[in-house]
């Protein structure tokens, strides 16, 4: 008798609905989170923004990339226990192994927010058997990108207004005849 890996089991339309919808909308609630470091609807409500070096002056981490990994980790944890994550501000992380796997950037581009421009993100996947299932990056001035392996890339502005976001087997390079 052949015992499958809990990895290895398929997982079901409403399974990968259901972490591809974690992942947006974590997304989206630690965007709002960081937005109020930089943005505050309430200014005497703000929090205080400490910035930091990690290995060197340009790899930074920031407060509000503490709190934003703090509560996603923190959901993953309860809604997902038996589930890894990894995480950009974790110094010891696990290894990406075949179980289900979050990975998280609480602020891509850093040093963007630092300085004030509207190019950083959030960004969550979460992995089976090493290789993405779906993925969330949001961007809290722009709109959220999301995707689901076998159902295509999707931005949903900050309208919600769902756009299909064309995908190409063809390199960009060749397309422009380079």
């Amino acid at each position: 008798m052949t015992v499958a890996k809990a990895s290895a089991l398929p997982h079901s339309f409403a399974d990968v609905h259901g972490y591809l919808q974690t992942a947006v909308t974590l997304a989206r609630r630690a965007g709002e989170l960081i937005k109020q470091y930089r943005h505050p609807a309430i200014p005497s409500a703000t929090p205080t923004l400490s910035v930091d070096a990690k290995s060197g002056p340009t790899d930074l981490v920031t407060s509000a990339d503490l709190a934003s990994q703090n509560l996603i980790f923190s959901a993953l944890a309860a809604q997902y226990p038996t589930h890894l994550r990894i995480g950009e501000e974790d110094a010891n992380h696990p290894a990406l192994t075949d179980a289900p796997t979050w990975i998280v950037d609480a602020i891509d581009g850093t040093t963007n927010y630092v300085h004030g421009l509207p190019s950083a993100c959030v960004s969550i996947a979460m992995c089976v058997d090493r290789a993405p299932l779906v993925g969330a990056v949001y961007n809290p001035f722009s709109g959220v990108f999301h995707a689901a392996r076998g159902r295509g890339p999707f931005l949903m502005t900050l309208r919600s207004r769902y756009v299909p976001v064309p995908a190409s087997t063809t390199p960009r390079a060749h397309r422009m005849g380079v």
